[in-house]
């Protein structure tokens, strides 16, 4: 068997959803910036949000994204929600893309020259930029129907999905004629009859279970099985010695991409690749993967960690332009 994807088709798998740390785990990484952001700041952003707590709108850009395909509680275009997400996803079709950036494996992170072929403005970096524009009153032509409130809601969610490190990291692979994977670093040109994961999203341990959910739940799950209290246990994370990033806001999400990048290419270290499997048209097929015994255990403090990074960093973010923002 031989498998080729024309760019178009690449596209258009690259934006089949993927969910961030899930519910529990988005909710914990607000809980946790509205714990350590500023007074001031926590008062205006729920002020315009007109909620008491971040974490009200924390799985928002999740909701409007299933909204697209007539799923999740914003999908009533009746009501006020339902078409305030019904207008972002007529002006912005593309707005599934925003919560990640496929990074193949071989780079050295987002800011790597070679990187352009798999960047572009709809990737999470982008996208946490943009709405920073529009939160700062300066938003691009295209981005003019996005509110204040709007960008705030997206930005809570996306810190939160840039922190998860198959959200900024991909692999490509080629086949041999018994139809196993074999991973490449990076391919040329990126459509160049290769397989891509997406982010974990095609890789199987279980006819059934994928390395992405795995990620995006799994863990968080261990992690809450684990503590009495899971905010608690994302808080107790946080590590003393960290300090605001530096330079310009907009230089901030490009280096936490990078981060995580390299976190999402650890995450396949000990990873064994086997079978292709052809799947129903339109979709992808999967590969089959055998993961590690210690996998589960090894990730796991990655996972909590990464989730306190992304409650600091959002606090941070937010204590950084708030200040400047009018409602």
């Amino acid at each position: 068997m031989r498998i080729t994807l024309s760019i178009a088709a690449s596209v258009l798998f690259s934006a089949i959803p993927c969910f961030g740390w899930g519910q529990d785990g988005h909710k914990a990484v607000a809980r946790l910036a509205q714990s350590l952001a500023n007074p001031t700041t926590v008062t205006k952003v729920n002020n315009m949000l007109g909620v008491s707590h971040f974490e009200d709108v924390a799985t928002w850009a999740d909701d409007v994204r299933s909204a697209s395909r007539h799923q999740g509680p914003l999908s009533d275009s009746s009501t006020p929600q339902g078409q305030e997400a019904h207008r972002i996803n007529l002006d912005f079709p593309n707005n599934g893309n925003w919560h990640f950036v496929d990074l193949p494996h071989g780079l050295s992170g987002y800011d790597d020259t070679r990187a352009a072929a798999f960047e572009g403005n709809d990737d999470i970096v982008h996208a946490i930029n943009r709405n920073i524009d529009v939160l700062e009153g300066h938003p691009a032509a295209s981005d003019a129907s996005i509110t204040k409130q709007e960008a705030l809601r997206f930005l809570i969610h996306f810190v939160g999905d840039i922190h998860q490190p198959l959200h900024c990291s991909d692999q490509w692979y080629t086949e041999d004629g018994n139809e196993n994977a074999h991973a490449v670093s990076i391919p040329t040109p990126p459509t160049n009859g290769l397989l891509e994961d997406r982010g974990g999203n095609q890789l199987f341990f279980t006819q059934t279970k994928e390395l992405h959910a795995f990620w995006d739940t799994t863990l968080v799950k261990d992690i809450e099985n684990g503590n009495s209290d899971f905010e608690e246990a994302v808080a107790d994370a946080v590590d003393p010695s960290w300090t605001t990033p530096a330079g310009d806001v907009h230089t901030w999400a490009s280096t936490w991409a990078t981060e995580s990048f390299k976190l999402g290419v650890q995450a396949y270290q000990g990873i064994s690749f086997g079978k292709v499997v052809p799947q129903p048209a339109p979709k992808q097929p999967k590969i089959m993967i055998r993961l590690p015994g210690n996998y589960e255990n090894d990730e796991d403090p990655i996972a909590q960690t990464q989730l306190a990074k992304a409650g600091f960093r959002l606090a941070k973010l937010l204590d950084a332009i708030m200040p400047t923002v009018t409602p």
